[in-house]
């Protein structure tokens, strides 16, 4: 699950595909909104790997799944908690 703001939009947009679980391939395409918990919301109940780029940080993807990432790639990637906060992870 990918999700990302954007900035000239001013609205999130995201999209679940079966990656890397399987070929790259569109299952839902997110409905736009500029809510970072509703956009979280929707991910989460569809994925369980939720990666977002947030409109605090928006050339920053974060890991904002609610399970521990699985690939190193995601484990290097910074967290957001269940609300979308930042996690400091020091």
């Amino acid at each position: 699950m990918l999700i990302a703001w954007e900035p000239d939009d001013r609205y999130y947009y995201g999209y679940w595909d079966l990656a890397p679980d399987g070929p790259a391939q569109v299952l839902e395409q997110m409905p736009e909104s500029p809510d970072l918990q509703t956009v979280l919301d929707w991910g989460r109940a569809r994925a369980r790997r939720v990666s977002i780029r947030p409109q605090f940080d928006h050339a920053q993807y974060y890991w904002a799944s609610l399970e521990e990432p699985e690939h190193e790639e995601e484990a290097r990637m910074p967290r957001l908690d269940k609300h979308g906060q930042a996690v400091d992870r020091q």
